[in-house]
């Protein structure tokens, strides 16, 4: 999954604003609409880290219709401009095909 919107302006802790990620199907990426809020920033090894909720629910349509609807948070390393960890658990439901679903992420940080 890869965000695809972020506010063009400062935002405060408790605002939200919508946007889309970009998933993936079995006919390729198709963008999902998402709800974000800013919940809270925090400093970790001296990098601001914005903590952020996000709600998920959309799909395509036509052959190989997928929907998704999701929750889960992530973590946005301010400073560097780069995702930090991730949680995201929901529903899909590809042609007909249900199940659920937990995906969690933890970036590769190269320290060389």
């Amino acid at each position: 999954v890869t965000v695809q919107e972020f506010p063009d302006h400062a935002i405060a802790v408790g605002e939200s604003w919508d946007g889309t990620v970009q998933a993936q199907g079995s006919k390729g990426s198709f963008d999902v609409k998402a709800h974000f809020t800013l919940e809270s920033v925090s400093t970790v090894d001296g990098h601001r880290i914005a903590h952020v909720t996000v709600v998920e629910d959309g799909g395509t349509t036509g052959r190989g219709a997928m929907t998704i609807h999701a929750t889960g948070w992530m973590d946005w390393d301010v400073d560097a401009g780069a995702p930090g960890k991730s949680h995201m658990e929901g529903t899909q439901d590809m042609s007909g095909m249900s199940g659920t679903f937990v995906a969690d992420t933890t970036p590769i940080v190269d320290k060389s």
